[in-house]
């Protein structure tokens, strides 16, 4: 019997192939005008080979996919799960998009830095809809609820090294999460006859997690709270599997150690919570938008001549200014005098005051 998941895995697998593929490949041996040429014809191949299989699909009188009378007679009378679609493919997508920025924030600009996440976005849906017999439910959660915890302990890293560290932690709980999101949605796909409803509704889940943290978390949030907001949505969806589903054969053991895992994670969180409110003490304003976050913050409070308010952007001081009445003009942060601009502005200084120079 010919499993339907398989389709969307072989699918998403091309997508993960394309993706690593193209930059490194394609893009390096095809100039622009080729790859147009190239790709132009194979859309029309494309859409060849898709007409074609209609065609067959239309004088095919035998179904594809067929159920014994039992296991049919059992779908069609269980409702379809269609919230459960829905919430599982949209927490997904939330995940990866707010993982995304969450790494991107704290680096330089790195080409192609987002097809990490986006490749491991991708495999997940491979594993699920191709492999389900993978998963282990307690040993994702596990795994799952402990990086949860880590990563949102984490600092700005401020070093390669540790900017490496939390791109690791970030990609594997990207991981854990989305693999559990997709392979609970696969294991509740309909019966063949249903599965367009399926599949329509897991896509719109993956659009309106991107319209979630696209549009309005922008308009919604000062910060990049959606993270930790995902990571606790999913970790509700797991904790209900684990310790409410009745169905589920977890055993004991792995029951106890997913709770401690858990435990972990609420203390984690409750720690990350309270370094943010902390903090929130020394920000006079923040403000955020499509292209990241912007905080006023005050440094240096307890010193009233070198107390500043300084413009901050992913963690790194933008530009600041002095509140002490007698060093309000003084450059500061960047611009001051041993930056490169004040050294530059001093030399032209210097040239000027010295008269032209003859070679």
């Amino acid at each position: 019997k010919l499993d339907p998941g398989r389709f969307f895995a072989a699918s998403n697998l091309g997508s993960f192939i394309g993706l690593l593929s193209y930059p490194f490949l394609f893009e390096r041996v095809m100039a622009t005008e080729e790859q147009t040429i190239v790709w132009s014809w194979a859309f029309v191949v494309f859409a060849l080979l898709f007409g074609s299989c209609a065609w067959v699909m239309m004088r095919t009188k035998t179904p594809i996919f067929t159920q014994d009378s039992s296991s049919a007679l059992i779908s069609s009378k269980r409702p379809d799960a269609i919230w459960t679609w829905l919430i599982t493919s949209t927490l997904g997508s939330v995940l990866l998009l707010a993982t995304t920025n969450a790494i991107t924030q704290w680096s330089a600009v790195i080409p192609f830095l987002w097809i990490l996440p986006l490749s491991l976005y991708l495999l997940t849906f491979v594993i699920a809809f191709g492999h389900a017999s993978l998963y282990h439910r307690p040993i994702y959660a596990i795994a799952f609820l402990l990086l949860g915890a880590a990563s949102l302990l984490m600092d700005r890293p401020d070093t390669s090294d540790a900017f490496l560290i939390d791109l690791l932690l970030q990609c594997l709980t990207l991981f854990f999460g989305c693999m559990i999101c997709h392979t609970e949605m696969a294991l509740l796909q309909p019966q063949a006859a249903r599965l367009p409803k399926f599949y329509l509704t897991i896509s719109f889940g993956g659009a309106l997690g991107g319209l979630l943290v696209a549009i309005a978390a922008p308009l919604v949030f000062k910060d990049y709270y959606e993270h930790p907001l995902v990571l606790i949505a999913i970790t509700s969806l797991i904790a209900w599997h684990l310790f409410h589903d009745r169905h589920d054969r977890t055993k004991p053991l792995m029951r106890s150690l997913a709770l401690g895992a858990l435990l972990v994670f609420i203390g984690g969180l409750g720690a990350a919570i309270t370094n943010g409110v902390s903090g929130n003490s020394l920000i006079v304003e923040r403000v955020r938008n499509f292209y990241g976050v912007v905080k006023i913050v005050k440094q240096d409070v307890d010193d009233p001549q070198d107390y500043s308010l300084a413009m901050q952007q992913a963690g790194v001081d933008q530009g600041s200014q002095y509140q002490a009445a007698d060093k309000r003009m003084v450059p500061a942060c960047a611009f001051d005098t041993n930056s490169g601009l004040g050294l530059a502005l001093a030399n032209q200084a210097k040239r000027r005051d010295n008269g032209p120079q003859t070679p």
